[in-house]
């Protein structure tokens, strides 16, 4: 069996239809207990939650942002479970927020700690479920 605290992920999750400054205003006041703040674009792994542009769906993206991305920090186990969980209840609270064909959500494996059989075992989960996988997908 799997242990989920031995291993980190980190998740992006694209939006669009709300200016960065207010998801971070929005998440900060009703996100008491996860860190958010938000940043220029970058690739920087940071300790809290980060709201930044992204090109495939962010306009004035150098002015006054609208739409971007919230990424997570590195996170382990169960406690990856519940700040995602946080993190996408206040998103989807937010009036505006809008997510199409156009967003993406990115899951960012940590390899260090994985044996061969950990990575087999999340090749082998991909081809099983595929399918489903792809229904999340647009055309």
């Amino acid at each position: 069996m799997t242990i989920y605290n031995n291993f980190k992920v980190g998740v992006e999750i694209e939006f669009k239809g709300v200016r960065l400054a207010e998801v971070e205003d929005f998440m900060r006041r009703n996100l008491h207990d996860v860190e958010v703040r938000r940043e220029s674009y970058n690739h920087r792994t940071r300790p809290y939650w980060k709201i930044v542009t992204d090109a495939t769906v962010s306009t004035n993206a150098y002015s006054d942002p609208i739409g971007g991305e919230l990424v997570s920090p590195p996170m382990r186990g169960e406690d990856a479970f519940v700040q995602l969980r946080k993190g996408l209840f206040v998103l989807n609270q937010m009036s505006g927020v809008r997510v199409d064909v156009d967003c993406g959500v990115h899951v960012h494996l940590s390899w260090a700690d994985m044996t061969i059989d950990h990575a087999k075992n999340v090749v082998t989960r991909y081809g099983d479920y595929e399918e489903q996988i792809d229904t999340f997908l647009p055309c």
